[in-house]
């Protein structure tokens, strides 16, 4: 992202200084250490944190681990959007801002029809909705809020 953003000349405030993302079961702490194993695989320095240590880190004997990873961190959201913008316009990506999508109809070639009546085909289609993702028609049925209690830890998408 650094390099991307250095390219382009935008500086979108990266601050890479970790993040820990907190086990509250013994359970989630063993899927977070098959996590860790594959993201080690794929060269991501990842770390699980036992009790203790995650302990120390939080003030807090809350949890039952932790997961680390050092190069992770935060950015300005508005100034990455202007970042990737650049970015993909200048690899010749066309951007239709303002265009509200009414339908899409998915293939090969998927067909988005906006709200002026316009057609656009696009092999590959990227929906950028925030958080409201479940309240739009085309995704209600595809977004659901975690069905687990008392979890941070959502899903691991490696450890399967």
């Amino acid at each position: 992202m650094r390099g991307i953003a250095h390219a382009i000349g935008i500086d979108c405030e990266l601050e890479t200084n970790g993040a820990l993302q907190v086990c509250n079961t013994n359970e989630d702490a063993a899927q977070g250490q098959a996590y860790v194993d594959k993201a080690r695989q794929f060269g991501i320095p990842s770390k699980i944190w036992d009790q203790c240590k995650t302990a120390a880190a939080l003030g807090s004997v809350a949890y039952a681990g932790g997961l680390f990873d050092p190069n992770t961190g935060q950015l300005h959201p508005g100034k990455l959007v202007a970042v990737l913008k650049s970015a993909a316009q200048f690899a010749g990506v066309e951007i239709f801002e303002k265009s509200p999508v009414v339908h899409i109809e998915e293939g090969p070639q998927h067909c988005i029809t906006t709200a002026n009546g316009r057609t656009v085909k696009a092999k590959i289609l990227v929906l950028a909705t925030n958080a409201y993702s479940s309240q739009l028609g085309y995704l209600r049925r595809a977004v659901r809020p975690s069905t687990k209690s008392r979890r941070n830890v959502l899903s691991w998408p490696y450890a399967g």
